[in-house]
């Protein structure tokens, strides 16, 4: 590929930046890894970073992440150097300041980072009227981060591209933040989800890059890629830590999928074994490739499965089978140092049990035995019992046995809630959804304050519908029954202003504006409306 004509791309994402910070074993491991990412770009010459979301591990990072990753960004994207690509503005741009910050006469960018939001780093409020934020609102701030792909409004989802021309390849970059999966599905069936296509759009390569659940997951409530437009040429996904680079071919969207999963071991799962990578894609015309790239020393990582049913030694009566216990994990444990002896770095070792029939042996006294000789005494072991068999499982229940996410169990955990809410005669007014969304801010992001904010914004509809009503003499039933249906009709209105900043402007009816993208809903393959 011509250098004149061919955009070169790093690609990373879910690089959790602060996660473990406080460990003073594996503190540093993330941004290290992140240092690598800048410090390749640059020496690689990139036209740019593209990060898929989770840039922070945490949704308030402390100010000693903020402070590292700053630096980090100070380093390796100031400075001199020529941007060989030309950024072609249109009206409602998703970028959440403008200009991109290389064009900003006041600095000197050497490598832009244009960036996304995850789960993780998802816009909040810090109060009930404050506006939703993003930790890379912060970084957007200090010009070091292009980010982009805010969704302003979840009824309404319209995806914008970032336009870019280098040469005679343009490249139209498609964002989407984090939005929980079952709303984002529900959204897409109900073609609430509209992606804007430039002008004579045959000469445009189309590249989607997304954080959500991939469907291959057993979660249901994962993102489907046949409800995606065909126009796209690569979708690049985030949220997904499991390493699979390689670009592959889906029939039903016709269009190629990449998934470069996390920068750093976060979580201690069989598939985090994998090498970890970054990807260069070029991209020419029509036509890109991908370039993996391995990231470096990185801490070591192995994992294991056993289940205490296949020692024949062990019997569940005998009065010493805690120490027998003991005696197989400490056998299994030999085998692994002797593995890891030669190491650089303290390993990460998970040790996944299954006791099904038997007890367990604390975890904690029974990982001090490794310190100093693995990275996590405290998680090596992870103790797990068959309760229930795949035919008699609910949907979204996990599977007998399986380790499952932080995301999933909150997941379970709110499907239980509504149930027993159900089997209640349900709420008068209030709506399980409503409910779900306030647990899932408190649990989830640490807003103290989403119940008050659900509370608030329920007393202002009812003030408001109360005073469209004539309620003298009026049936109280009536009553509730219209302030539940104008409360349904503005629930998910009311989920999006809860974590992000839904008080965008109409778009703007200016003449003299730029001529506006043609868009075109997911069943709308060749066919397009004006915007």
């Amino acid at each position: 590929m011509d250098a004149e004509n061919t955009f070169r791309i790093l690609v990373a994402t879910d690089n959790h930046l602060g996660y473990k910070e406080d460990d003073p074993v594996i503190g540093n491991d993330t941004f290290e890894a992140f240092e690598y990412i800048l410090r390749t770009a640059r020496e690689m010459h990139v036209d740019f970073l593209l990060l898929g979301g989770d840039l922070f591990d945490a949704n308030k990072p402390s100010r000693s992440t903020l402070n590292k990753t700053i630096e980090l960004l100070n380093k390796y994207c100031l400075g001199s150097g020529d941007i060989d690509f030309t950024y072609l503005p249109t009206d409602d741009s998703p970028l959440a300041v403008l200009p991109v910050n290389y064009e900003d006469e006041n600095l000197n960018i050497a490598l832009p980072v244009f960036a996304i939001h995850g789960n993780h780093d998802d816009p909040t409020r810090e109060g009930a009227e404050g506006e939703a934020l993003s930790a890379l609102d912060i970084l957007s701030s200090t010009r070091l981060v292009n980010y982009f792909a805010r969704i302003e409004n979840v009824e309404d989802i319209r995806i914008k591209p970032i336009l870019f021309q280098k040469g005679s390849t343009k490249l139209a970059i498609y964002g989407m933040g984090y939005v929980p999966d079952e709303r984002l599905s529900r959204m897409f069936e109900q073609h609430h989800v509209t992606f804007f296509q430039p002008p004579d759009d045959d000469n445009w390569f189309h590249l989607f890059i997304i954080h959500q659940n991939c469907e291959s997951r057993r979660n249901l409530r994962s993102m489907r890629l046949d409800l995606l437009p065909r126009f796209l040429q690569l979708v690049i996904w985030g949220h997904e830590h499991e390493c699979c680079i390689d670009p592959s071919w889906n029939d039903e969207g016709q269009f190629h999928t990449m998934q470069p999963g996390s920068s750093c071991i976060t979580s201690l799962t069989e598939s985090e074994t994998k090498p970890k990578k970054i990807a260069l894609v070029e991209i020419k015309g029509k036509n890109f490739r991908v370039n993996p790239i391995v990231i470096p020393n990185m801490r070591k990582f192995v994992f294991k499965s056993i289940a205490l049913c296949n020692y024949k030694q062990l019997d569940p009566a005998s009065p010493a089978i805690a120490n027998d216990i003991e005696a197989v994990l400490d056998d299994e444990m030999e085998g692994i140092l002797h593995q890891i002896q030669n190491e650089a770095k303290l390993p990460l070792v998970r040790l996944a049990v299954d006791a099904t029939g038997f007890p367990s042996i604390p975890v904690q006294i029974y990982g001090a035995k490794f310190v100093g000789k693995i990275a996590n005494p405290n998680t090596l072991l992870y103790w797990r019992r068959k309760h229930v068999t795949s035919a008699s499982r609910e949907p979204g229940e996990a599977e007998a046995g399986e380790i499952v996410s932080g995301m999933a169990q909150f997941d379970m955990m709110s499907t239980m809630i509504e149930n027993s809410l159900k089997e209640m005669g349900g709420l008068t007014i209030l709506s399980n959804r409503h409910m779900h969304e306030a647990l899932s801010q408190y649990v989830n992001k640490g807003c103290s304050t989403s119940w008050n904010y659900m509370l608030q914004h329920f007393d202002k509809l009812v003030d408001s519908t109360l005073s469209s009503l004539d309620v003298a003499g009026a049936n109280p039933d009536n009553i509730i029954k219209v302030i539940k249906e104008d409360y349904d009709r503005d629930g998910v209105g009311y989920f999006s202003s809860l974590t992000r900043d839904m008080q965008g402007e109409e778009d703007s009816d200016d003449s003299d504006a730029e001529p506006e993208p043609k868009r075109a809903t997911q069943q709308e393959e060749t066919e397009y409306r004006d915007a």
